[in-house]
């Protein structure tokens, strides 16, 4: 009841703040493709549901996104978004945690969350599936400056239904391609291992570990379990979503490129 009582109070303040000049002169400037807004801190999600209501009126996209100074502040962002419109979807674009010039790759869980934000951006723009609903992508600037690899959201994710049937050798090279790493035991995201008809892996956008029980080549069973324990929780699961751990996708073509690459380096040495 709580919860409920606090999204209709902040859902209230964006109605009580519409009436004044700075209102009227942010809905008078809602259809630039660029806006920048100065607002207190407590302020920020109000303006951008205001800014949101005043596109939806001209029927603008819904779609918008908006721009923090850090990462700390667009999380705190994204959850008074969602506090006070649960109807609307916020999706957070995280920034990688290392610096350009370390020779470190992400973590999975960043590289999940980036691949999975792309792909939903993805589906809206090409009309895979609508929206009648507000989208914030949230992003710090720091996100938004670092490099994206093109069409890197035209991938979607291996996605895995219970009941359907699957080779399991060939699901076990699929993630391999996707950078997961085969492992004796899971203990973190990005890690899957096989023992006999059983394959345990821990999705990168995941809360918990996953367990896939084979009969055969069907798909018979599919549940949540903890690392610490290794012991199955409660509830069964339907399908799962399994994002790549790394941005660099190992498609055919990459594969390819990386060959010739070889080839003439080794050429050029032997020279």
């Amino acid at each position: 009841m709580g919860s409920a009582a606090n999204s209709k109070a902040l859902s209230r303040l964006v109605a009580l703040v519409s009436d004044g000049y700075p209102v009227a002169a942010l809905q008078a400037n809602a259809t630039k493709p660029r806006l920048e807004i100065i607002a207190a801190a407590g302020a920020q999600s109000t303006v951008v549901a205001l800014l949101a209501q005043f596109r939806a009126e001209k029927r603008l996209s819904n779609v918008n996104l908006v721009i923090v100074a850090t990462g700390r502040e667009g999380e705190d962002l994204a959850s008074s978004l969602q506090a006070q419109n649960p109807d609307a979807e916020v999706l957070e674009f995280v920034s990688w945690e290392t610096l350009p010039h370390e020779r470190l790759s992400p973590s999975p869980e960043t590289v999940g969350k980036r691949l999975r934000v792309l792909h939903r951006l993805h589906e809206l723009a090409t009309g895979a599936a609508a929206a009648d609903h507000p989208v914030y992508v949230v992003a710090s600037v720091r996100a938004v400056l670092q490099p994206v690899i093109g069409s890197l959201g035209d991938y979607p994710p291996l996605t895995l239904i219970r009941g359907n049937d699957y080779l399991l050798p060939e699901l076990t090279l699929k993630l391999v391609e996707l950078a997961y790493q085969r492992v004796d035991l899971v203990t973190k995201r990005g890690e899957f291992a096989v023992r006999g008809g059983i394959l345990d892996i821990f999705p990168t956008t995941a809360e918990h570990a996953v367990r896939l029980e084979f009969f055969g080549d069907e798909l018979d069973d599919v549940r949540e379990f903890s690392v610490t324990d290794q012991r199955s929780l409660t509830g069964q699961v339907d399908s799962v979503k399994i994002y790549a751990a790394r941005e660099l996708i190992i498609t055919p073509s990459v594969a390819n490129k990386r060959a010739k690459w070889c080839m003439s380096f080794r050429t050029f040495r032997a020279c």
